[in-house]
């Protein structure tokens, strides 16, 4: 899904003014890396889900998009990656890890806008059962709901956010803003428009929050009945606090949290609260979660540390284990060990339990 913002976007992103926040009084956690699972192949991890001690992951190495199960000990259960135009079969282009729900898994295809659905047997493999196609927008990404329905933010259309239920009906759609004619817009301002308005949904049961990644800023939503109602607009913070020894490019210690493509990025649900973060890559070798509550309320920070020399990652949430999974990309060249994942623990600073 990283994959999916151009390199023109990428240029578009430049410093802004964010809302700073005090941390004082904050929930301290701190992630630890305990552990590395060693893959029996090299797996490039775009998203993962979980079922039971397996993982599902989308791996796109060398932009080959396949769908893999592997367990605990890194051994490939189960691969899946059939390309075409008939029923089960997905495009060239990338593919949205959509979620299960009731024994089926949803995957998405941005490229010709239609939803796959397959039948779970046990916990590793899985077999084509239905697909359905969306009315309109290209999929950027998508999520299930706490009513196990699939939120998806596009582009190219009237609405930003479209939900579905799992027989392929649209159940609701949120417009965040009043959506100009993108076919009469200069590329300019279209770049323009996007950096500003382009998001990730993050579910949360009833509750939703629209992650502007490259605009440094979120929003809080709920669901009332077919409806999408904001509850709250919060800027991405800055973190003011010495969290670590001076390293690295950053002479006084600080973590400022400011968007990166070669940062870490996280924006996953834990305990019905929101972790997520955005970090730049002159802070790569550690930087902080900020964790916020579903009416956009900063609760918590979480310290993350990472192997100096290496871009940071994309962290993803294991809810079956409680565990935060990682990989690590070389700073000079862009590779990295793709049979290597990191397992983390997240624990309060405090010591005191959970």
């Amino acid at each position: 899904m990283r994959k999916h913002i151009t390199t023109a976007l990428i240029l578009l992103l430049c410093a802004c003014g964010v809302r700073e926040i005090s941390i004082d009084g904050l929930d301290e956690y701190k992630m630890d890396t305990v552990g590395t699972i060693r893959l029996a192949e090299e797996i490039d991890i775009e998203d993962l889900l979980t079922v039971g001690k397996n993982y599902i992951v989308l791996d796109s190495f060398n932009d080959k998009y396949e769908i893999k199960i592997f367990d605990e000990k890194g051994s490939i259960l189960f691969r899946y990656g059939k390309k075409g135009k008939g029923p089960g079969e997905f495009s060239e282009s990338d593919l949205i890890l959509a979620g299960i729900h009731n024994g089926r898994l949803y995957v998405a295809d941005s490229d010709v806008n239609k939803i796959v659905a397959f039948k779970m047997d046990g916990d590793s493999s899985f077999a084509f059962e239905d697909e359905f196609f969306i009315d309109s927008g290209s999929m950027i990404r998508g999520g299930m709901t706490g009513a196990g329905e699939m939120a998806f933010s596009l582009v190219q259309d009237d609405h930003m956010l479209k939900t579905f239920n799992t027989d392929g009906v649209k159940t609701a759609e949120y417009i965040p803003i009043e959506i100009p004619d993108i076919n009469k817009m200069s590329r300019r301002e279209l770049l323009t428009f996007l950096r500003s308005n382009l998001f990730f949904p993050v579910c949360n049961g009833d509750n939703m929050m629209l992650f502007y990644f490259l605009d440094r800023k979120m929003r809080f939503l709920t669901f009332e009945g077919k409806a999408i109602k904001n509850i709250s607009d919060v800027d991405y913070p800055v973190v003011e606090k010495t969290l670590y020894e001076s390293r690295g490019s950053r002479k006084d210690g600080n973590t400022s949290v400011n968007i990166s493509f070669k940062g870490t990025y996280a924006g996953f649900v834990r305990e019905g609260a929101y972790w997520t973060a955005l970090i730049a890559e002159e802070d790569r070798g550690g930087g902080a979660m900020v964790i916020f509550n579903a009416q956009g309320q900063a609760t918590g920070y979480c310290t993350l540390e990472f192997p100096p020399g290496e871009y940071s990652p994309y962290l993803m949430y294991d809810k079956e284990n409680d565990t935060v999974l990682y990989q690590l990309n070389d700073i000079k060249t862009g590779e990295g060990d793709r049979k290597a994942v990191y397992v983390a623990k997240i624990r309060r600073a405090d010591g005191v339990s959970e």
